[in-house]
């Protein structure tokens, strides 16, 4: 959507199209898109209801293309084994003529590269993760995973416009498209996303740590935090977490709390919320845990660039940052928190008892926080490297060179 809005308030006529599942979220686009300078088209495939003839087709589709591609190496068919929507996504987004078609899931990258070819325009992609390192490190590579890195290693290097979430993701491309880098574009916030007031924590209390995710659960870093408040004095700080959280989640949370012997109030559970709250959500919270662990080669480049959702979310709502990390800790975007050796809770407690103990530096780090995404981390910023690396491509040119060091 930030991409869509920045193009078109640059001149550009955008149209966005995308795979509708479920009828609640329609309702949702909808809302979110009615007053935007850009149109949204859908291919409507819900399992029941209006669509359910095209799922019901492309299911069927899929799984024929899925057996037929263990023994075929076809390009063609093996992004109708990945992509279950690809055809009728090709469709409508070919349905109109465009100068540049950029696809911004793997799944979708097959029906833009057919697109494109269609109407001999030019070819982009946006890589959010590194697919190909998303699986765990010494996991075997299932029928999937081959196939997405088939499709990597197939149509990356046609794209004549490539970017990335962040300068971790870029590099690890440049190894499927022969070294050219994509531009790193942060997926940093509005300005517009945060109160117009910086909010006010109340002196006093204990200290408040924050930690979201669209799913509360395993391999997250919740472990560290957990371990990390049973070396704090009791009753100095409390861990909040906001996600989804069934009855399994829950009980591993309480389960994680129990063994640590910390007092099941110190640890709160909070509904998810829209992503365009998350912002203002921060407000009552004095530090944002940023946790990961290695559990792949993708995970590792999160822990590397501290380019993630939660990091840029905690800097727009000023908070201090507390961030794994695969070395020993340092101070982090330029002091507004410090890093840790992923976990290694007793470094943690460390950090956060410093703050407790020296609340000026604390502050200090919220300040330094609040500034850096009102200066630099915000998308108002970021944009424009964006329209910069559109703009060279439709004069001719590959924007990837943009993103060399």
């Amino acid at each position: 959507m930030k991409e869509a809005d920045a193009l078109a308030q640059a001149g550009y006529q955008v149209r966005v199209v995308a795979v509708s599942q479920n009828a609640e979220k329609d309702q949702l686009d909808r809302a979110l898109t009615a007053r935007r300078p850009w149109r949204l088209e859908v291919v409507k495939a819900h399992r029941r209801g209006p669509g359910r003839a095209r799922w019901l087709l492309a299911v069927l589709r899929q799984q024929i293309c899925l057996r037929a591609s263990r023994f075929v190496a076809a390009a063609g068919l093996q992004g109708r084994a990945y992509s279950r929507f690809g055809p009728e996504l090709a469709r409508l987004a070919a349905h109109q003529r465009a100068d540049l078609y950029i696809g911004h899931t793997l799944p979708a990258l097959p029906a833009v590269v057919w697109a494109a070819r269609r109407h001999g325009a030019r070819l982009g992609f946006d890589a959010e993760d590194f697919q190909s390192g998303i699986r765990a490190l010494h996991a075997s590579p299932t029928h999937e995973d081959r196939l997405s890195e088939a499709i990597e290693a197939e149509y990356l290097p046609q794209c004549d416009h490539l970017t990335s979430a962040s300068p971790g993701v870029s590099q690890a491309l440049a190894e499927l498209c022969g070294g050219r880098v994509p531009v790193p574009v942060l997926n940093v916030f509005s300005l517009a996303d945060r109160p117009s007031r910086r909010p006010q924590r109340p002196a006093g209390g204990p200290l408040r740590l924050y930690w979201f995710s669209h799913v509360v659960g395993t391999d997250r870093g919740l472990e560290d935090a957990v371990l990390a408040l049973r070396q704090l004095p009791a009753g100095s700080a409390e861990l909040h977490l906001r996600g989804q959280c069934d009855s399994g989640a829950r009980a591993y949370v309480a389960g994680l709390v129990a063994k640590a012997g910390v007092h099941t109030g110190a640890v709160i559970v909070h509904d998810p919320a829209p992503s365009d709250q998350m912002v203002a959500l921060c407000g009552g919270f004095d530090v944002g845990l940023a946790l990961e662990v290695p559990y792949s080669r993708n995970r590792i480049i999160c822990m590397n660039d501290l380019c993630t959702n939660k990091v840029f979310t905690y800097l727009m709502g000023g908070l201090a940052l507390a961030a794994s990390a695969m070395n020993e800790g340092s101070a982090v975007y330029e002091g507004a928190g410090f890093s840790y050796r992923t976990g290694d809770a007793a470094a943690l407690a460390a950090g956060l008892r410093r703050w407790m103990e020296h609340p000026t530096e604390l502050q200090a780090a919220k300040d330094r926080a609040w500034e850096l995404a009102g200066t630099r981390y915000n998308w108002e910023a970021e944009q424009h490297k964006l329209l910069a690396a559109v703009e060279c491509v439709l004069a001719g040119g590959s924007s990837s060179g943009l993103g060399r060091a």
